[in-house]
């Protein structure tokens, strides 16, 4: 066994250093959310296989925070130290979207501004600016304004528990787990239940439920907590050669890939299993199949110490992961933008013009 205060003084020196590995990949899995939504704006888009999942990076996202967090932040001897958590993360994120916010009143016509509906308008603007449009299954809501920043709302939701939850995770870890998705499982239950179609831009629909809304992916978030508390505990001792890890680190890349390319076929499969039915088909599309690869890949590139994780802590690749989140944030904008102004432009000079800027 490690003396406490070596572990206190291990723990507090890895949350000072940052894995660059992991940092980058953040940039690689924002990529894909780009491509998404460049659909049929730039023709390079166009060409992207329609058989991969591109809501997929989000359960990456969700579970490099859990991890990221448990790393930086191993423990909190009193409320000032949430508080102080709460207020690194709040400046980290609510800025940008705001801006962005803010931004789209000077990009945009009126009534081009957000999706149009039943909803008050104002009670739309102010659950956006609040972040807590996350919050509310309904398309109107959680895609308002700038709609990749629904997933903001849902981080936001995880930073605020996260004081809470980590106590619990440090002493039952797998009771975390069972608990995290026994709810995720009840909310697949009942969409099944309530024969809730994937997508229903008027009503309550999947997306909504089990893609959107902070609980159900409560799960994810909770699992990279878990993975954390693995890599800062017994896998200290886990030190492999450069061969065995660029070895694990290939083999987890590559796992990744086949579950992310076979997503579609793995989860109908499991879909006509009675108990898994149509929602549960669905959340193995956006989260269940790529799990096991995520999972792995952030733990062995975490102990960086393979060629890939060194090929990922190169300097340029690191900082495409460092402004990968204002890019993530930026990119819905930019692309509505130039869909509706310089549609003309679709070819590959107008795509690396666009990606200059």
């Amino acid at each position: 066994g490690t003396h406490p205060i070596d572990l206190a003084q291990r723990v507090k020196m890895a949350g000072e250093r940052r894995i660059d590995p992991l940092t980058s990949l953040r940039f690689i899995a924002a990529t894909f959310v780009i491509a998404y939504h460049g659909k049929g704006i730039f023709v390079f888009f166009d060409n992207m296989p329609e058989y991969l999942a591109y809501t997929q990076p989000v359960c990456f996202f969700f579970l490099l925070s859990g991890f990221i967090l448990s790393y930086v932040y191993h423990d909190f001897k009193n409320f000032d130290e949430i508080t102080q958590c709460w207020l690194k993360r709040f400046a980290r994120i609510w800025p940008l979207h705001i801006s962005i916010f803010v931004l789209r009143f000077f990009m945009f016509p009126k009534y081009l501004l957000t999706f149009p509906g039943a909803a008050p308008k104002l009670l739309v603007m102010l659950s956006n600016i609040f972040m807590l449009h996350g919050w509310v299954p309904l398309f109107q809501y959680f895609f308002s304004y700038n709609a990749p920043s629904w997933s903001i709302s849902t981080e936001f939701f995880f930073y605020l528990v996260f004081p809470f939850i980590l106590p619990l995770v440090s002493k039952r870890p797998y009771w975390s787990l069972v608990v995290s998705f026994a709810i995720n499982a009840l909310a697949i239950y009942a969409c099944n239940l309530a024969n809730l179609p994937e997508i229903n831009e008027q009503g309550i629909e999947l997306r909504g439920i089990l893609y959107i809304i902070p609980p159900p992916r409560l799960f994810e978030f909770v699992l990279g907590m878990v993975i954390a508390k693995v890599f800062l505990g017994p896998a200290q001792n886990f030190k492999p050669s450069v061969t065995l890890a660029t070895l694990i680190e290939g083999f987890a890349l590559a796992l990744t890939t086949y579950l992310c390319i076979n997503t579609r076929p793995i989860a109908a499969q499991l879909a006509q299993q009675a108990w898994i039915g149509p929602a549960g088909g669905y959340w193995f599309i956006n989260t269940g199949v790529p799990l096991v690869g995520f999972v792995l890949t952030i733990f062995i590139m975490a102990i960086n110490r393979g060629l890939f994780s060194r090929l990922f802590s190169l300097a340029p690749f690191v900082f495409l992961g460092e402004i990968s989140y204002s890019v993530y944030l930026l990119h819905h904008p930019l692309l509505c933008y130039h869909g509706l102004y310089l549609s003309q432009y679709r070819d590959t000079a107008a795509l690396l013009h666009f990606s200059a800027i």
